[in-house]
């Protein structure tokens, strides 16, 4: 498995090496790692989007699974003002009215975005860009 998929699948684990640790605790966090090292890989949480799933948290997503950024830089400032939208809303500002040509231009802006992840994806198990 390619060292970044790992670690993040083992986020919690690494939290043991925070800090002064007793000896008994460094032989837990020993054992663990090698049983980690010795099983499957799972990910016992949902991918963190920080509630957010702007431009910047897209790419660190990507980055967690060693993925290219690639084709993404054109959609930047479109996503990121759709976030603003969708807090807008969240947070209660009413007075923000969409017409139907930016509601198309959004829907829009997601499939295709939706479509390049995909196809990102299928790449990236294609090519078993997941293992070291």
């Amino acid at each position: 498995m390619a060292y970044n998929i790992l670690t993040y699948a083992n986020n919690k684990t690494y939290d043991k090496l925070k800090g002064k640790s007793s000896f008994i605790q460094r032989v837990e966090f020993s054992r663990k790692f090698i049983e980690i090292l010795n099983s499957k890989i799972r990910f016992t949480e949902k991918l963190d989007t920080k509630s957010n799933l702007n431009y910047s948290v897209l790419l660190d997503i990507l980055q967690i699974f060693g993925m290219s950024e690639e084709g993404l830089k054109e959609f930047e400032g479109s996503l990121n003002t759709l976030v603003n939208v969708r807090n807008s809303i969240a947070h209660g500002e009413n007075s923000r009215l969409i017409d139907d040509t930016k509601m198309n231009q959004n829907i829009e802006l997601v499939t295709n975005l939706i479509d390049l992840i995909l196809l990102k994806q299928v790449r990236f198990v294609q090519e078993g860009a997941y293992l070291k």
